[in-house]
C-alpha cells in the first residue's frame, strides 16, 4: 500500500502527459506513446492495475473509516474496495428507488392531465 501511495504522488504528471496526448489525437496528430494513468501508476508500485483500481475507487470513496483501515494493514485493498462497493450500493440503490417513484408519480398526473 506504501508503494501505491507513493506512486499515486506522480498520478497529477502522468494525468497530463495522457491529456497532452488526447488533445494530439483530437487535432489530427498520431501518437507513439499512449498512456493510461492508472497502469502507468501500476508499473511505478509493481502492481496490477486492478489493485491500483481499486486502491484509488477506496482513496476515492471518502469512507474514512475502510480507508485508515485498509492503510494501517487491517483491510486489504480488495476487501477495501469490497465494503466501498457493498456502501455504495446499498445507498445508491436508496436513492434511485425514491427516484423511480417521484417520476411514476410525474407520469401518473400528466396522464390525468
Amino acid at each position: 500500500m506504501e508503494k501505491l501511495r507513493l506512486a499515486c504522488l506522480h498520478e497529477e504528471t502522468i494525468a497530463r502527459k495522457a491529456k497532452e496526448n488526447l488533445s494530439r489525437v483530437g487535432r489530427g496528430e498520431s501518437v507513439d506513446d499512449k498512456v493510461d494513468t492508472i497502469l502507468e501508476i501500476s508499473k511505478l508500485a509493481g502492481v496490477g492495475r486492478t489493485t491500483t483500481a481499486k486502491f484509488k475507487a477506496v482513496m476515492k470513496s471518502g469512507l474514512t473509516v475502510i480507508i485508515q483501515q485498509m492503510l494501517k494493514g487491517n483491510l486489504s485493498i480488495a476487501s477495501a474496495d469490497l465494503h466501498v462497493r457493498k456502501y455504495l450500493k446499498k445507498n445508491f440503490s436508496i436513492e434511485v428507488k425514491t427516484d423511480v417513484k417521484e417520476e411514476t408519480k410525474t407520469g401518473t398526473e400528466s396522464e390525468q392531465i
